[in-house]
């Protein structure tokens, strides 16, 4: 733990409109065993109620950052990392305002695991390899939780504990602004390996993790459940980050393809929960098709609109 003390350690969180539930994680956060000597609090938000409860906490660890427009998790995300890097922080914990840690200890183990281990670029709770032919997750086994010392993934999911070694921002490595939603981590996760770090998941949190949420022993991948129509905006965003993702950046043009037919195959099976259902999925579908291969990134598509 001495030695913990002794690293500079920061986070961000970033908010849109939810200042009672981003004033509940900046709560859990100091509550953890080595919590954040900084939080800085990077602000989408159009209106001030954010501003109002960070300046009404009144706390000199709380600092505030507003972007001025919805730049989404993947710009505000960038600016969090160079910020806090350019203030000379070794470690950053990158978080969203309604993910904080699921144990008060998870903060120190990562940290503690990290320390241990030469070069890591990115360390968090949850971590799996990434298939560039296919362009999906591979799911870690069960029986891999069980390792001593650490996993070497490919990718930290989202909303997971996301902890990143600021040598990686000052070499340059930073989340691509233009995703600005969904797919940013795992764009940013594998650009850090490809700078020579490495990618770092921790066993025993991971297996805390699965076992919260209930998802130990699964033999197989969970069968594809149609979302509300509220939320279909967001395959669009899925959709198109992961085929620029993998076409642009990885230059895995065979996998990009894949992703493509699976998303025609989202389109059919829309159908099923009715015909405005199905119109709607399709369209966000093609969208996000066609600008992930023509490379029409930013925001494109928002949510409660008619289309």
């Amino acid at each position: 733990m001495s030695q913990l003390n002794q690293l500079r350690f920061a986070a961000f969180v970033m908010t849109y409109e939810r200042p009672q539930i981003l004033l509940h994680t900046i709560h859990k956060l100091f509550e953890q065993t080595l919590p954040p000597q900084k939080i800085l609090v990077v602000d989408n938000s159009i209106t001030e109620d954010s501003k109002n409860v960070i300046e009404q906490l009144n706390d000199s660890r709380v600092v505030y950052y507003r972007t001025g427009k919805n730049i989404g998790p993947a710009g505000a995300s960038k600016i969090g990392l160079e910020l806090l890097a350019n203030d000379g922080y070794d470690w950053i914990s990158w978080g969203d305002d309604d993910d904080p840690p699921h144990f008060p200890n998870v903060f120190e183990q990562l940290l503690q695991t990290a320390s241990s281990v030469k070069n890591v670029g990115v360390i968090g709770a949850v971590g799996h390899k990434f298939d560039k032919k296919k362009g999906i997750v591979l799911r870690t086994s069960d029986a891999l939780l069980d390792t001593d010392g650490y996993l070497d993934v490919d990718v930290i999911a989202g909303n997971v504990t996301m902890i990143v070694n600021a040598d990686v921002v000052r070499k340059g490595v930073l989340p691509d602004p233009g995703f600005f939603l969904n797919v940013e981590e795992y764009d940013f996760c594998l650009r850090v390996k490809k700078a020579g770090f490495k990618v770092i998941a921790d066993p025993a949190i991971f297996k805390s993790y699965r076992l919260l949420k209930g998802r130990m022993g699964l033999t197989e991948r969970p069968k594809h459940v149609l979302p509300k129509t509220s939320v279909l905006w967001r395959r669009y965003y899925s959709t198109r980050n992961l085929i620029y993702m993998l076409n642009s950046n990885e230059k895995k043009i065979i996998a990009a393809l894949n992703v493509s037919m699976r998303s025609f195959g989202k389109m059919l099976s829309g159908f099923r929960k009715g015909w405005s259902y199905g119109v709607l999925n399709a369209l966000m579908e093609i969208k996000g098709i066609y600008h992930g291969w023509t490379g029409q990134m930013g925001l494109r598509v928002l949510p409660n609109k008619k289309y």
